[in-house]
């Protein structure tokens, strides 16, 4: 069983011919019996009729009695010979128009009335050198109108010719076979190259047509044509024509579409190369070490006719980072192309961290970044614990990226250790540099008078106990019914209780503390007062009276009150936008003030208030508060978080806004712009990010011709159009188009279906010629696809 390939495109056009054909369609003489047309040849049908008369037997009916007549018209008058081109069509015109039956050889194509098609279509049927073709009517009248029907074919010494790129193509047609004596001349040859223009022709002996190309190069491949010019004793000149299919040999070149990648430690990537190359070349990877890679373990290689893919699992930052070479070679050429692959991990902790300056409630660091891990940085935490307050535990601040920051909200003369991290764009966080430094201490507080005893008239015994240890320890007067001896000396514990002798004033006293809000008027007794007073002018205020004793002078007798000034809220948030993967932790930040100290919430982008349950922790120090959200969701945790501080002054708040950065949406709109053989062109527009810059477009896709290639894909650069190569053609391709973003999330993909252009079939190959008579050959042959 043999079976021959015929591209949509030849179907089509052939149908459209035989509409054609068909419009100018009349009746047969004597078919109007026959209901039952089976089709024996391209030419022929077999008609039968439904029931016994005198058109019992089958009759083949040509299809030229119902078409439209040739282009080349032959009358057989029993007297010519008529030569025939193969694979052409000849219509043949019976002299005697009573004559309503055909024959060819032992055939009988049945009734005529009309012009006869015949056609030669070698190799797809057995040829027969010579052939006798006649009309008739009734059975016995064969010979009296018949002719001899010759068929000129010019042979080619190859039915493929194989030849290197930059050599010289040579074509040899043998001796032009014709098949009667009737062909007394060649008056014309040559050889057309695929596009129909004419080749160098070289000097040949009789009979021989040799043509030449010159340094032939791989766009010169396809079918060549050899054309023979023959002149018949009556029916003038008759072409006939040989081809042979010229295949190129050349080099392999090889591209890579995407010569730098990026990807997350731990997870997979795909690296992929193209190429060409006749005959087919053999393609290697080879790891950044040196080694040529095999399937195994954690790499697996796909190679098709045009293109290689490396996929690398589990991805290892210090092993599998580096350039990837993909290599193609064949006999005539070796080629190859590079990959660099960065495989992004945790980026190195700070170097030279340093105290820059340090207050008794702040302090300010320097450092220097280094290795990102391939992706930018982005954020700097610096968290910490103080000594004197474990109970607080670890706290954090987050900074944007840069070379230093500056800690607020610091307990004064405390001792801090500080681990300093940095983060980077795809979320890893780095190991910490740690450091430790003491905040300064603030002016020390008056003693907490325990007691006042009266020793006699003029001396009183005070006991009191002191707050802050181990810094010099100032003694001040605070309390308004006392002043301290000159010459006392008082050093400083907190768990003893000292004494001393002082002599007694008594000046006029005003409360021991004072309050007054901002902006209203203060009074001090005994002092002066002021119209209208801010938070800056709150402290001691003293009162100094001069008196005069009898051997000591004067002396300065000073009361003090403290005053206090009460305030709004100010909120500020350190770092107003973040973006965060979902799944991870994220902490939110706001610092504050306000007297008396405010009352600090969170609310959520929904409005309702946040408490410290599930997935959200609040904790708040004098100064400031944080949020941490855990195992965060795209959908429900993106949004403004407000951080708002109310006390009995006013109210004010500050936002944070969230983005939880999620997998891009899908590509819409896929189309195919353009579509061949073996490549095929898309566009599509792009959707919403996920809140990640969008930075590569992956298509996968499945051919239905070859369920055993699997799913294969293709990564492109971020765009809105891309062209598949290396397919296959007259298939039906799945396609399915996704992106992904910075963070490394795909999207799902948008599925699209599409059949690439079909080839030209391949002429089939002759296996064998086998002459049967002396006027007779059987040809046997396999088609390709």
């Amino acid at each position: 069983m043999h079976f021959r390939f015929v591209p949509q495109d030849e179907q089509d056009k052939e149908a459209n011919l035989r509409d054609e054909w068909l419009k100018q369609s009349r009746a047969v003489p004597g078919t109007q019996t026959l209901h039952s047309f089976v089709p024996v040849t391209t030419c022929t049908v077999k008609a039968k009729p439904f029931s016994s008369n005198e058109y019992s037997r089958n009759e083949n009916v040509a299809l030229a009695a119902i078409s439209q007549p040739c282009l080349y018209n032959y009358t057989i008058d029993g007297t010519q010979t008529v030569i025939v081109n193969q694979s052409s069509p000849v219509c043949l015109i019976c002299s005697n128009t009573a004559f309503d039956k055909w024959f060819v050889g032992s055939l009988y194509p049945g009734i005529a009335g009309a012009p006869y098609i015949f056609y030669v279509e070698s190799p797809v049927a057995t040829l027969l050198s010579v052939f006798q073709v006649g009309c008739y009517s009734l059975p016995g009248q064969e010979d009296l109108i018949s002719s001899t029907i010759g068929v000129a074919v010019p042979v080619i010494s190859h039915i493929v010719t194989y030849v290197n790129e930059t050599d010289h193509l040579t074509l040899v047609s043998s001796n032009v076979i014709t098949a009667t004596p009737s062909v007394i001349a060649l008056s014309g040859r040559s050889w057309l190259d695929p596009k129909g223009s004419s080749i160098r022709l070289l000097a040949s002996p009789a009979g021989i047509i040799t043509g030449l190309v010159p340094f032939v190069n791989r766009t010169a491949a396809g079918n060549y044509t050899c054309v023979a010019r023959l002149v018949a004793n009556a029916n003038g000149v008759t072409t006939v024509t040989g081809t042979t299919l010229v295949v190129v040999y050349y080099p392999p070149t090889v591209l890579s579409p995407q010569p730098t990648v990026y990807m997350v430690q731990g997870r997979t990537i795909q690296l992929n190369c193209t190429f060409d190359g006749l005959p087919a070349p053999n393609v290697i990877w080879t790891h950044p070490n040196g080694s040529v890679i095999t399937s195994q373990s954690r790499f697996t290689i796909q190679t098709t006719s045009t293109s290689s893919s490396l996929t690398i699992t589990s991805l290892v930052g210090g092993g599998d980072t580096g350039t990837y070479t993909c290599k193609a070679s064949n006999f005539r050429g070796v080629s190859s192309n590079t990959v660099q692959l960065f495989v992004q991990v945790p980026p190195d902790p700070p170097s030279n961290v340093m105290v820059t300056s340090v207050g008794n409630s702040s302090l300010s660091l320097s450092w220097t970044n280094g290795f990102d891990g391939f992706s930018p940085l982005s954020n700097v935490v610096i968290s910490y614990e103080v000594d004197r307050y474990p109970q607080e535990g670890t706290q954090a601040q987050t900074f944007p990226m840069g070379t230093s920051a500056t800690l607020f909200g610091l307990h004064p003369y405390s001792n801090y250790t500080l681990h300093v991290s940095v983060t980077n764009a795809v979320g890893f966080i780095s190991n910490p540099t740690n450091i430790t430094v003491t905040t300064l201490s603030l002016r020390p507080m008056a003693p907490a008078i325990t007691s006042v005893v009266a020793m006699n008239s003029t001396q009183v015994t005070i006991m009191w106990t002191t707050c802050i240890a181990g810094a010099p320890y100032i003694l001040y007067v605070t309390t308004p019914t006392t002043t301290f001896a000159s010459g006392s000396t008082v050093a400083c514990d907190p768990s003893v209780i000292y004494y001393s002798s002082v002599q007694i004033a008594a000046p006029v006293v005003p409360p021991v503390v004072t309050y007054v809000n901002e902006t209203d008027p203060l009074s001090l007794i005994s002092t002066a007062s002021l119209s209208s007073i801010n938070r800056v002018a709150a402290g001691n205020y003293t009162c100094v009276t001069k008196l005069v004793a009898n051997a000591n002078g004067v002396t300065n007798v000073n009361v003090s009150t403290l005053v206090v000034v009460y305030y709004p809220p100010t909120v500020l948030s350190p770092q107003p936008t973040v973006y965060m993967v979902q799944g991870r932790t994220i902490q939110l930040n706001c610092t504050f003030d306000g007297l008396p100290a405010p009352n600090v919430i969170w609310t959520h982008p929904n409005g309702s208030v946040i408490t410290s349950q599930s997935r959200f922790t609040t904790q708040t120090t004098s100064t400031s508060s944080s949020l941490t959200i855990t195992s965060l969701v795209g959908g429900g945790d993106t949004g403004t978080y407000t951080c708002t501080a109310s006390n009995l002054w006013g109210v004010s708040s500050n936002t944070v806004q969230l983005f939880v950065q999620v997998p891009p949406d899908p590509p819409s709109n896929v189309m195919v712009t353009s579509v061949g053989n073996s490549s095929l062109s898309l566009s599509w527009t792009n959707g919403f990010d996920g809140f990640s810059p969008l930075s590569n477009v992956v298509i996968s896709y499945e051919v239905d011709r070859y369920p055993q290639e699997g799913t294969q894909a293709q990564t492109f650069p971020m765009g809105t159009s891309a062209t598949l190569v290396g397919l296959y053609p007259y298939s039906n391709y799945t396609l399915h188009v996704s992106v992904t973003n910075a963070v490394g999330f795909i999207s799902n993909p948008t599925n699209i279906t599409v059949t690439t252009l079909s080839l030209r079939p391949m002429a089939p190959a002759i296996t064998s010629v086998v002459a049967m008579n002396s006027t007779q050959v059987t040809i046997m042959w396999t088609v390709s696809i």
